[in-house]
C-alpha cells in the first residue's frame, strides 16, 4: 500500500483583521483535513496570539515548527511555519540571500516520519518586489542547495514565491522538482493571486500583477527517490467564509503518495 500525505500551503496574510480571518479560516482548513500545513505570513503581536499556534491548536496538529522572518526586536512578529499531524524532527532554518528591512528571508525545514519513510517538509516566502526576479533566483538556488544537504526519502516545498509559473527565477526548481499543480492540471491557470479577490487591490497598486499563480507546492520526483504519485492538486480557500476573504492569497492542496519501504528479507 502506498503511503499518502495531504499537504496544504497557505499564506495567512499579515494585514487587516488577522484574528477574524483566522477564526473564519479554521473550519475551512479543517474541512480539507490536511496532514501537513505549510504557512507563510504567520503573525503575532500585542493583542494577537501567534496565528500558527492558534491554527495548530484548533486543528489538533501536534507537530509544530516556526521561523521568524521579522527582525528580533520587531514589535510585530512575522514568519513561516510547518504544522503536522505527526511529530516533526531535525528542524532547520536556511538563511536566504538578499535580506531587506524589515525582513530576513528564510526557508524552514523539518523531517516527518511516514510509514518507514522520511519526508523533508520545507516552507518559504521569497522577495516580493516585481523587479526582484534575479534576487529570487539566488534565493531559489540557496534553497535547492539546502534541500540537497537535508537527506530524506522525499521532499515537499511549499510557499509564496512571488513569481508566476514560468518565471525565469523558478527554472532551477523546474529542473529539479515537480510543480504538483501543473502536473495534475496541465495548461490550467490555477490562480492563487487573483483580481477576483478584492484584497489583492492594494498590492496591485505596488505593481504586483494579479491573476497569476505565485504559490507553489513542489515535490521531488520518483527518479530522485521522491514522490511516487501526485494523486490530486487543486486551488483551495478561494472563496469568502463567514463573510470575509481568508487571505489575499488562495491556498494549494496536494495529495501525494510515496512507495512503502520494501519488507526485509527473511
Amino acid at each position: 500500500m502506498p503511503l499518502r500525505l495531504r499537504v496544504l500551503s497557505f499564506n495567512l496574510w499579515v494585514d487587516h483583521e488577522a484574528q477574524a480571518r483566522l477564526d473564519a479560516a479554521v473550519p475551512a482548513i479543517a474541512a480539507l483535513a490536511p496532514d501537513v500545513v505549510l504557512l507563510q505570513e504567520v503573525r503575532a503581536h500585542a493583542g494577537l496570539a501567534d496565528t500558527a499556534l492558534q491554527l495548530a491548536d484548533a486543528l489538533g496538529l501536534p507537530g509544530r515548527a516556526f521561523a521568524a522572518m521579522s527582525r528580533p526586536k520587531a514589535a510585530k512578529r512575522q514568519g513561516i511555519a510547518v504544522l503536522s499531524r505527526r511529530p516533526l524532527r531535525d528542524v532547520h532554518i536556511t538563511e536566504l540571500p538578499h535580506d531587506e528591512v524589515p525582513l530576513r528571508y528564510r526557508m524552514l525545514s523539518a523531517r516527518l516520519g511516514l510509514g518507514g519513510r522520511t519526508v523533508g517538509l520545507h516552507t518559504t516566502h521569497l522577495r516580493w518586489q516585481p523587479d526582484a526576479g534575479a534576487l529570487r533566483r539566488d534565493q531559489v538556488k540557496a534553497m535547492i542547495k539546502a534541500i540537497d544537504a537535508y537527506p530524506c526519502d522525499a521532499h515537499v516545498l511549499g510557499g509564496d514565491f512571488n513569481a508566476h509559473a514560468g518565471a525565469p527565477e523558478l527554472e532551477p526548481l523546474v529542473a529539479r522538482m515537480l510543480d504538483s499543480y501543473a502536473e495534475r492540471n496541465p495548461g490550467a491557470a490555477g490562480l492563487t493571486w487573483s483580481s477576483r479577490n478584492p484584497t489583492t487591490a492594494e498590492a496591485a497598486r505596488h505593481g504586483i500583477v494579479p491573476d497569476r499563480r505565485i504559490d507553489f507546492l513542489w515535490c521531488s520526483p520518483l527518479v530522485l527517490g521522491g514522490i511516487a504519485a501526485i494523486e490530486d492538486a487543486r486551488v483551495v480557500l478561494d472563496a469568502p467564509a463567514q463573510g470575509r476573504w481568508l487571505s489575499d492569497h488562495f491556498g494549494l492542496l496536494a495529495d501525494l503518495a510515496l512507495d512503502a519501504p520494501e519488507p526485509p528479507l527473511t
